[in-house]
């Protein structure tokens, strides 16, 4: 276990380069012919080297304690020039370098003010050019291959102060206002034993899942965080998580893997879609701590996910439940699924109780909703507080939680010593009740309901258009599976579809859109995008099979 007095996270890698330095210290996995996975693995001696003579470059240039961007498109550049940005004090920030990203790593520029581009020797030109045409110009791109190597023979540049910042991460936000979230030294060598509590992680760890490693929670969990323990990290490429699923099992059974971090997204298209001659081909044995992030959780994903891999060796004690929102890169807050093969803290919460803003257990007949524990802080501050006022709510009250000072949106309680997530409040609809009065539906309890209402309903999105002042028409956008015969009767389906939403959740009016797989957006944590499928509808662009309004039905 990494020296925790030791007061930075280039000191800890420069201990562990020091230690094993001809270990593994990332394999980077990538597609090869016949869909194969093969390795490029880098050990901790080479990257040390390689790193440190970016290092000297970036100091050469007068940008340590500076913003450096991180572009290189190929794992082994990308690790050396993000672990080359901190030995030199400088601020790495990390950014997608291809071709449809390129307006947002020009807003990013904007936004932070860096004056040096780390990138590839193929992509430099093009970036060079790019900066130009958007009056960046003084922004200088340089090809990570011509580093130079014997700057490792000449003293090491200066190492960063404590309280220096070493990244800014850009998360999924638009592109017209990017915002970035500062980790200084101090908080990235702290935040280490945060991950080490929800991974279960040791030195003999190889740690990887289906999170993109250039970003977020997945750079810090999957690259850093092996980097700090002296383990070995195994990255995965990640592309469209509904494309081939089976291809992170095949990693993990193929390279190893023994812990990392996956959405629920993950889990659940690995149940879905891989198949029997696949499935017979994996060996999940060593597969330790299998990490779900989730919010709210879901325990019916694991359960079937646990069920569908035990022949594989999957273990469902493996599974650790995980809150990580975007507001932090680290997890916040985690539980182990089972305890003493117990399942892990659910709760039947009154259903009418919840939406007066208290958390209560149902009495026997009473409607209630659900709700699995996501476990206790695990490091970062976090709090429970009013959405007005910011006061911290008491035990068992329903407020807005707050991650280091930060909203993240979602609608949070604490019960019995757990932490519960119970809705969100940025994706909340206000629609018209049957009372004659306003509700507030939550949109994962519609998706719910009409996933499990069907066995032709696959992924699906519920939001709120406009349909009166502070009120909206309910509108689930629904997946159907794919090879429908002409025997299925889609008005039919939508129709109960509809009926069903109406009656469950006493709600007026609503829009039910029935389409193709593939339609419903994710984004690239594997979270459902609602806010995405919602301007698809407004904007005219979904191709229904078919859509059904309450005045239809």
């Amino acid at each position: 276990m990494p020296d925790q007095s030791q007061h930075t996270f280039t000191d800890v890698v420069a201990r562990n380069v020091r230690t094993t330095p001809g270990k593994d210290a990332c394999v980077f996995l990538h597609e090869a012919a016949g869909g194969r996975l093969a390795a490029d693995t880098i050990s901790y001696e080479e990257l040390d080297l390689r790193a440190r003579a970016v290092a000297a470059w970036i100091v050469a240039h007068g940008s340590a304690g500076r913003p450096v961007l991180v572009a290189p498109t190929r794992g082994r550049h990308f690790a050396a020039a993000l672990l080359g940005c901190l030995y030199a004090g400088a601020t790495a920030v990390p950014v997608d370098a291809h071709a449809h990203r390129a307006e947002r790593l020009l807003a990013v520029v904007r936004d932070c003010g860096a004056e040096l581009v780390l990138a590839e020797r193929a992509d430099a030109p093009a970036l060079t050019q790019q900066l130009a045409r958007a009056g960046l110009g003084d922004t200088v791109c340089l090809a990570i291959e011509a580093a130079d190597s014997d700057a490792v023979a000449k003293p090491p540049p200066p190492g960063p102060r404590p309280d220096d910042d070493a990244l800014l991460l850009y998360g999924p936000g638009p592109v017209t206002a990017p915002r970035g979230t500062r980790l200084t030294y101090r908080m990235l060598a702290e935040g280490q034993s945060w991950a080490q509590r929800v991974l279960r992680s040791s030195a003999r760890s190889r740690i990887g899942g289906l999170l993109p490693y250039r970003y977020g929670t997945g750079l810090i969990m999957h690259l850093l965080h092996p980097l700090w323990l002296g383990a070995t990290g195994v990255l995965v490429p990640v592309g469209d998580p509904g494309g081939r699923p089976a291809q992170w099992l095949r990693a993990i059974s193929d390279f190893g893997i023994t812990t990392g971090l996956t959405s629920t997204y993950g889990y659940q298209l690995a149940t879905e879609r891989t198949t029997d001659a696949e499935l017979s081909a994996l060996d999940l044995g060593r597969w330790e701590t299998a990490v779900i992030c989730a919010a709210p959780q879901q325990p019916d994903v694991r359960r079937a996910f646990g069920e569908r891999f035990a022949a594989a060796g999957f273990r469902p004690e493996a599974f650790v439940s995980c809150l990580a929102p975007p507001e932090s890169p680290f997890p916040v807050a985690a539980r182990p699924v089972t305890d003493s093969g117990k399942p892990s803290a659910a709760r039947r919460a009154a259903e009418k109780a919840l939406n007066r803003g208290v958390m209560r257990d149902a009495a026997p007949g009473e409607p209630f909703r659900t709700l699995v524990s996501v476990g206790s802080s695990v490091g970062p501050e976090l709090r429970v507080a009013a959405p007005d006022t910011g006061a911290e709510m008491a035990e068992g009250r329903v407020g807005v939680l707050r991650v280091n000072g930060l909203s993240t949106g979602d609608e949070a309680v604490r019960y019995d010593g757990e932490l519960y997530m119970s809705g969100c409040l940025r994706e909340g609809i206000k629609v018209p009740g049957r009372a004659a009065c306003v509700l507030l539906v939550h949109p994962e309890d519609v998706e719910r309901s009409v996933r499990e209402s069907s066995e032709l309903c696959l992924h699906g999105a519920a939001f709120g258009v406009p349909f009166a002042p502070g009120r909206d028409r309910l509108v689930v956008v629904q997946e159907v599976r794919d090879g429908l015969g002409h025997d299925v009767d889609l008005w039919g389906l939508g129709s109960g579809l509809l009926r069903r939403i109406t009656t469950e959740f006493e709600v007026g009016p609503g829009t039910v859109v029935l389409v193709r797989p593939g339609t419903v957006r994710r984004n690239f944590r594997g979270r459902l995008s609602r806010s995405a499928v919602r301007g698809m509808f407004l904007s005219g662009r979904l191709q229904p099979l078919q859509e059904i309004s309450s005045a239809e039905v």
